[in-house]
């Protein structure tokens, strides 16, 4: 990846629209919107007044600083990693490299209560709720990978926060998810309704 420099996303405010919007509601943020001192300002300031804080953790050199993934980290309330991903906060925590020691590690400092590690080819693990689900990745012709993470976790969120059974959620998940990476470009068009049943 290459992320030039600026970016609108390096300049993001926290006003009081902003504020407005976020309050109350599901925050999703990432690590690599926190590049810059005036950006993660922002995102801190909106997560102080969300109800649900999602991290979607973007593990991108050179802009991957432990303080910086670690104090994001602290302040979710359902994490969302990739196996690359993990291995690194495994290190930066003393912890072995699996998602059940992380998932635990959460647990046990009060973090983050909702943990999901995507492996690609190899499916994903979801721990939420009290409950943990596997799901197994579904078979696709890749065409292009990005955006696929992104397009789980979208509709992950979406199903849990429908009230959908985790199962449910993470099998609609890893359908569109499939899909996009089917698909040339992070952003194809789809029809929702198609991954729902």
């Amino acid at each position: 990846y290459r992320f030039p420099a600026p970016c609108a996303w390096d300049a993001l405010e926290a006003d009081a629209a902003a504020l407005a919007a976020a309050t109350g509601a599901t925050v999703v943020y990432g690590t690599l919107a926190q590049r810059t001192p005036a950006a993660a300002a922002a995102i801190a300031a909106v997560l102080d007044v969300a109800r649900w804080r999602v991290l979607d953790v973007n593990l991108r050199p050179p802009h991957a600083g432990r303080e910086v993934v670690l104090a994001a980290l602290a302040r979710a309330d359902f994490v969302k990693v990739n196996d690359e991903e993990l291995g690194v906060l495994a290190g930066w925590l003393g912890i072995a490299p699996d998602a059940g020691a992380l998932q635990a590690r959460l647990a046990a400092t009060g973090g983050a209560g909702s943990l999901c590690v995507t492996a690609g080819a190899h499916g994903a693990r979801l721990w939420h709720g009290g409950r943990f689900v596997e799901q197994p990745a579904v078979p696709t012709v890749v065409a292009d990978t990005v955006g696929a993470g992104d397009a789980f976790l979208a509709m992950l969120l979406a199903q849990l926060l429908a009230g959908a059974a985790a199962e449910i959620a993470m099998a609609r998940a890893a359908r569109l998810a499939a899909f996009v990476a089917s698909q040339p470009g992070a952003t194809p068009d789809y029809a929702a309704a198609r991954f729902r049943d």
